[in-house]
C-alpha cells in the first residue's frame, strides 16, 4: 500500500532535493537576530515531502502549528498536491524507520519485558494511523 501510493505520487512529480525529516528543537539555533537556522541535514536528498510528515498528522489539536510550517515552508518553497498527499505516507514509513533506531538506541539494554512493550505501543501506533488515514 504505502510503496504503491508513492509510486503514484512520484509519477505525478514529488519534490526531490536537500531534506531535513527531522526539524525538532535540538536541530536548530534561534541567532541573536531572530532568525532561524536548521542543521543536521544528514538525510540527504530525498522527496521534500518527508519534510511535512511530522506536522501533517498529529491531530486537530496541532492544525494552527500545521498551518504555520506551511505557509513558512511555502515562503521558500511551493508544496504541490503530490507533496501533501504523500505526507501520510511518509508518515508510516518515518515510523516503521524509527523502530530498529529506538530499539538500538533505548530499548534493547532495558530487557526483554520493555521490548515487548516498546513493540506492541510499536504496532498499536501504526494501526491507529492506518485507521487515521482511512486505509484500514
Amino acid at each position: 500500500m504505502i510503496k504503491v501510493g508513492l509510486s503514484r505520487l512520484e509519477a505525478q512529480g514529488l519534490d526531490w532535493g536537500p531534506i531535513h525529516a527531522d526539524a525538532t528543537l535540538d536541530n536548530l539555533h534561534v541567532t541573536a537576530d531572530g532568525q532561524i537556522v536548521l542543521y543536521d541535514f544528514e538525510e540527504g536528498p530525498g522527496w521534500r515531502a518527508a519534510d511535512l510528515q511530522g506536522w501533517a498528522f498529529h491531530g486537530q489539536e496541532h492544525q494552527e502549528k500545521w498551518n504555520a510550517f506551511q505557509q513558512g515552508y511555502q515562503e521558500v518553497r511551493p508544496l504541490r498536491s503530490a507533496d501533501l498527499e504523500a505526507a501520510p505516507y511518509l508518515t508510516l514509513v518515518w515510523d516503521i524507520w524509527g523502530i530498529p533506531v529506538d530499539l538500538d538506541r533505548r530499548v534493547l539494554h532495558q530487557g526483554h519485558e520493555q521490548v515487548k512493550i516498546y513493540l506492541d505501543e510499536q504496532l498499536n501506533n501504526i494501526k491507529a494511523r492506518l485507521q487515521q488515514f482511512g486505509w484500514l
